[in-house]
């Protein structure tokens, strides 16, 4: 299981997409050679008004889907949340996994009593962790 202190904050602008938050998990050596699917899970959106958007029924069901991941595998047996890049047009979950059909299938279970989100799900084989140490590269020593 992770903790506060495997993750590290990194903020940038984007002149299309405003402030983006890298929030990354420093990944342990056990966890690479375990986890070796990455799937990526993204919600889009935009935010015209920020304060707005923190009182709107998207933010809220949000909120809900974020509590459905943590969910999904709470002990890490068969996956690990890495990576989540956050930004005004989008939000942005990376998982590696050693089971990705039995993951989907936890994600669909627990999303059984929330209503339909507008998410899309990519995964792809990643043995080396190429996806995340494209953004755990810039983490400070």
């Amino acid at each position: 299981m992770n903790s506060r202190n495997d993750w590290v904050s990194l903020n940038a602008d984007d002149p299309e997409t405003g402030r983006i938050v890298y929030l990354i998990r420093r990944a342990m050596a056990s966890e690479r050679n375990k986890f070796q699917t990455a799937i990526v899970l993204e919600w889009k959106f935009d935010i015209d008004d920020y304060d707005e958007f923190l009182q709107s029924e998207e933010k809220q069901l949000l909120d809900k889907f974020e509590d459905v991941l943590e969910q999904i595998d709470p002990e890490e047996e068969i996956s690990a949340l890495v990576l989540t890049i956050v930004n005004n047009r989008s939000r942005e979950w990376v998982f590696y996994t050693s089971a990705y059909q039995d993951w989907l299938a936890r994600l669909n279970a627990t999303l059984a009593n929330v209503p339909q989100i507008p998410i899309t799900i990519q995964f792809s084989s990643d043995p080396e962790w190429n996806y995340w140490s494209h953004f755990a590269q810039h983490i400070p020593e």
